[in-house]
């Protein structure tokens, strides 16, 4: 992302950070002169040094309203690391969590079951080549065992889980599945149930409490399956038809994030929220200034 591309965007969200950014620019010039002035004789007097001065200060106030594109801290009273950044989940390291639906549905042609544009589409399609019979070779038999319901569809897997069932996949580059895994996308997953699906038109849905559920069946997993390694994971409740509004949305991840570090103990050494660039409009990271200090 390139910052400048979102400025308007920025000034608008904080008008006021800009033109006082212009204000402390043009007191420290005219300290500067003051300064000059009274050591060194220098005169900045006329319209050219005052438009020099103005120039610089506007520079200044450009400058300090850049949009934030990543955040970090500690999360509060842990020895948790948080960074929220945009960026693309499929190039972050450690592991990485998916979002699917209550059946984990493993197919994306004609975006019937699973739309190719959601994470666990990207998922299927990136990483598995859009091969469902791939993801069913490699999610079926790490879901043996966990609780499933048995419900009537017209198409999909037959067996619903309960939001926040997750398995953790070790995909290794190449051959993996009865597909050829690229290199970029070889790693490790979390695949985290987090969305409810209409039985009648396929479409994935999930309300505030559902993601709730959803994120701490993804805790519990990644603090017993990934050995205090980075956990990066999207923003979880998004979609079509998502919870909330993305911004309510982090801030829930954030807040789901802190209760369980602190009544339990630690998920990981760091957590990392990837967020897509489309998302930056919806999503102010200096609104976080709260949650940090």
């Amino acid at each position: 992302m390139v910052p400048f591309a979102k400025l308007p965007t920025a000034l608008s969200r904080h008008p006021d950070r800009f033109f006082q950014a212009i204000l402390e620019g043009l007191g420290v010039l005219w300290l500067f002169a003051e300064l000059a002035h009274y050591f060194f004789r220098l005169a900045f007097e006329g319209l050219v040094p005052a438009m020099v001065f103005l120039a610089i200060a506007g520079l200044w106030g450009f400058l300090r309203a850049l949009p934030r594109t990543q955040i970090t801290f500690r999360l509060g009273g842990t020895n948790t690391r948080v960074c929220v950044r945009f960026g693309d989940l499929f190039s972050a390291g450690g592991f990485r969590a998916i979002p699917v639906n209550e059946f984990f549905d493993g197919d994306t042609a004609g975006d019937n079951l699973v739309s190719s544009k959601s994470v666990h589409g990207q998922f299927i399609d990136k990483v598995l080549n859009g091969s469902s019979a791939s993801f069913n070779a490699a999610v079926r038999p790490a879901l043996a065992g966990k609780h499933s319901t048995k419900v009537t569809r017209p198409i999909g897997s037959d067996l619903r889980y309960n939001l926040g069932t997750a398995v953790v996949l070790h995909i290794a580059a190449g051959p993996f599945a009865g597909t050829n895994v690229p290199q970029q996308y070889a790693g490790d997953y979390i695949l985290v149930a987090s969305a409810r699906t209409n039985l009648v038109d396929n479409k994935a849905s999930a309300s505030v409490p559902d993601t709730w559920e959803a994120l701490n069946g993804l805790w519990t997993t990644a603090r017993g399956g990934t050995s205090g390694a980075v956990l990066c994971l999207p923003l979880i409740g998004a979609g079509r038809a998502g919870a909330a509004r993305p911004q309510h949305l982090l801030q829930l991840i954030l807040v789901s994030l802190l209760q369980e570090t602190q009544q339990r103990k630690t998920i990981a050494d760091k957590v990392e929220i990837v967020l897509h660039e489309s998302q930056f409009d919806d999503i102010d990271l200096s609104s976080l200034d709260w949650f940090v200090g």
